[in-house]
């Protein structure tokens, strides 16, 4: 079984530890490795598994991973509990969706998990161009205005 956050993790990140304090710890460690099994469905596509790292402390897993791991854990104990996000405030479930859209980029290689797998291209498109001498509209070197105070 998989799993990329602890209990700590969960109480730091995910619920606040008050609304945990009436669920089991086996039952919280039971539902983020469930949670780990699922984000494995998706990764297998791009990663080897298992991911190494430990739960720590530190853990040692990638943040992104780790956040994701209590995102669908705590959204999957909130329903397990009874909460009903059409009824009640949203944020658990958008939470749950974006992370499960970040799950379906992971798996398409449209992101990177690991730091250093950075498939963008090596030009900075985009970026302003730098002038030393004079401007790029303007022959000439530009005359700044000091009544201006630059």
């Amino acid at each position: 079984m998989a799993q990329y956050a602890s209990t700590t993790d969960l109480a730091s990140v995910g619920l606040p530890a008050v609304a945990l304090t009436s669920i089991p710890l086996a039952q919280q460690d039971e539902f983020l490795q469930h949670a780990g099994d699922l984000i494995d469905t998706y990764l297998q596509s791009q990663y080897t598994l298992p991911i190494t790292g430990a739960l720590g402390p530190p853990n040692t897993f990638p943040g992104s991973l780790v956040r994701c791991n209590v995102t669908i854990c705590c959204y999957e104990l909130l329903t397990f509990r009874g909460y009903n996000p059409d009824e009640y405030d949203q944020n658990w479930r958008l939470k749950y969706e974006d992370c499960m859209r970040w799950l379906e980029s992971l798996a398409k290689g449209e992101v990177s998990l690991l730091p250093g797998d950075d498939s963008s291209p090596t030009i900075n498109e985009g970026a302003p161009k730098i002038v030393e001498n004079g401007s790029p509209f303007v022959n000439g070197p530009v005359e700044l205005n000091t009544r201006r105070g630059w």
